[in-house]
């Protein structure tokens, strides 16, 4: 009996220092007691908190590796975005700058009209020269006459019946030619004075400028010479050369009244060309067309207000260098304008300036005088 209580107390003392002292919810609080099923259900439940705790602490060490490296993914992905959006910024502010670069460089949309425009009126200026030159060979013999330059080796200035002859002679050829020259109905148009204002289609032929040209002759008393005031004097005689002086002025203000008609026809309707049949358009035409390509064409104001895009297919949106360039055209335009417009008050200043002179101190072209002078 001893033997028994010793050995179970001794399996009690050793179970409390292995195990502890474990009280249970049914075990009276002031006596240990030991269940040793609960205190297996007790390891194992300590067991499965342990793997759970590790298991747990395994996840968060992986889920706190994972935020780590999710972290460092959006900031590459926050850094390659960046990079990616400056060098998209960059690309577009590339393209931007090539474009205005390209716009810069490129020639004006209008640029053909524009040289076509510039090399007619070339033409028509070098053309002009020309023709004043032509016009004014042709009319020599006839202001030689009415400045009393001597004829042949004769030594004294054209007679009376000199200038007569010739002035027959003259009227003949002139009158020939303008029966030659006439229009649809047969009128002559050496009569038709209204060519000079506004001309058939806008642009007179190779006839029709003939006439203009004979008209001016006519106005200018170009035709035919009037007799000198120094007529059948001898060249060098005093008397000769007074009357020389008043032939010379009466003539440069005729043949300055001409060149002055002639201007305006040349300016107004171009040249003829030697053979007499090929017309050259003249400034006023190569800068009415330079007008009419533009302000007189609906896609060339859509072009430059953007105001009507879908128009036509020659309408659009226009860069603002285009727009540049083309207010350039408009202010060289211009400009030539102006100064056109300046040669050509001149020009009406000095026939002014000479009308007042001839008016205050008249040339007197008595042939009756010259007449009787060159009898004696």
């Amino acid at each position: 009996m001893k033997t028994l209580k010793k050995y179970k107390m001794r399996g009690l003392v050793a179970a409390m220092a292995v195990t502890g002292m474990l009280s249970t919810q049914m075990a009276n609080a002031l006596l240990p007691t030991t269940d040793p099923a609960l205190l297996a259900q007790a390891i194992s439940a300590n067991i499965q908190r342990a793997f759970e705790w590790a298991k747990d602490e395994a996840m968060q060490l992986a889920q706190m590796d994972l935020m780590g490296a999710l972290s460092a993914l959006e900031i590459d992905s926050l850094n390659n975005g960046f990079a990616n959006m400056i060098a998209r910024f960059g690309k577009t502010q590339q393209d931007i700058q090539n474009t205005e670069q390209l716009e810069k460089s490129v020639p004006a949309q209008d640029a053909c009209q524009t040289v076509t425009v510039s090399n007619i009126l070339n033409d028509a200026l070098c053309a002009s020269d020309s023709q004043v030159e032509i016009m004014e060979a042709t009319r020599k013999a006839i202001s030689d006459m009415s400045r009393g330059k001597p004829v042949g080796n004769t030594g004294k200035g054209p007679t009376v019946e000199d200038v007569q002859e010739i002035q027959v002679k003259q009227s003949i050829q002139t009158l020939e030619v303008c029966k030659g020259l006439v229009d649809a109905k047969g009128n002559s148009l050496c009569e038709k004075p209204s060519l000079a204002i506004s001309p058939p289609g806008g642009q007179l032929d190779a006839n029709e400028y003939k006439a203009v040209m004979i008209q001016n002759e006519l106005a200018a008393n170009a035709i035919t010479p009037v007799v000198a005031l120094s007529a059948g004097f001898g060249v060098e005689t005093g008397t000769y050369k007074q009357a020389k002086l008043q032939d010379d002025r009466r003539e440069n203000v005729r043949k300055l009244a001409l060149a002055s008609l002639d201007e305006v026809t040349i300016i107004r309707d171009g040249t003829l060309e030697a053979d007499g049949q090929t017309r050259k358009p003249g400034e006023l035409f190569a800068m009415q067309k330079f007008a009419d390509d533009r302000f007189g064409s609906a896609d060339w104001l859509c072009q430059i207000t953007n105001s009507c895009a879908n128009k036509s297919a020659n309408s659009g949106y226009v860069s603002p260098d285009e727009l540049q360039k083309r207010a350039a055209e408009m202010d060289a335009f211009m400009l030539h304008l102006s100064v056109q417009q300046y040669k050509q008050s001149l020009r009406q200043e000095q026939l002014m300036a000479n009308l007042v002179l001839m008016n205050l101190d008249p040339v007197k072209n008595n042939a009756d005088t010259a007449s009787a002078r060159s009898s004696k």
